[in-house]
């Protein structure tokens, strides 16, 4: 048994120091962008490419998340009903409040309080997937642009403010329509 402990110990300790090499091996730090009209304009030019005036118009959304997570977004009264495992909640954007039920029955108090933050949580983070590109000016943003190693200018976009992951920032590589490549 005491093997086997420090076998399971060692092991533990060989996937730290991987994680931590891997880290600082792949590790960047965020490119450095300036803000102002060209990262205006290059944001103009992504939202158009992406037809952010239909999705604007968009009353509702359904997705799954990885299997995991099932959504269906009604964006014209902001709100969601959000549905994993045994839960189902029909949550309310504006306020995140609503209500949540466990095998069919609802839930109320702390319990219903914890389940609606966690679909909260579920929906900010899948739905910024699904709907990414037209978050570019969502409140709490910065726009910067960035030249890239090959001369060509890419957007990036720091989350300053909002969802459940604020100080997040992605750089946006777009091809030469303003169409997001990666």
């Amino acid at each position: 048994m005491r093997k086997l402990l420090s076998l399971l110990g060692a092991f533990s300790l060989g996937l730290v120091l991987v994680a931590a090499v891997a880290y600082f091996v792949y590790d960047e730090a965020r490119p450095v962008g300036t803000t102002g009209p060209a990262a205006e304009t290059l944001a103009d030019k992504m939202l158009a490419a992406v037809n952010k005036s239909a999705w604007d118009t968009t009353a509702f959304v359904a997705f799954d998340f990885d299997g995991r997570q099932r959504h269906r977004w009604r964006r014209d009264v902001d709100s969601v009903e959000v549905r994993w495992k045994d839960y189902r909640v029909d949550l309310y954007t504006e306020d995140v409040s609503g209500r949540a039920s466990e095998h069919g029955s609802q839930m109320h108090g702390t319990n219903a309080a914890e389940v609606l933050a966690k679909a909260w949580a579920h929906f900010c983070n899948d739905a910024f997937w699904v709907a990414a590109p037209f978050k570019v000016r969502d409140p709490g943003t910065e726009r910067s642009v960035v030249t890239m190693d090959d001369g060509r200018e890419a957007l990036l976009v720091t989350y300053a403010s909002g969802g459940v992951t604020p100080g997040d920032a992605y750089l946006w590589h777009l091809d030469e329509t303003g169409l997001p490549e990666s």
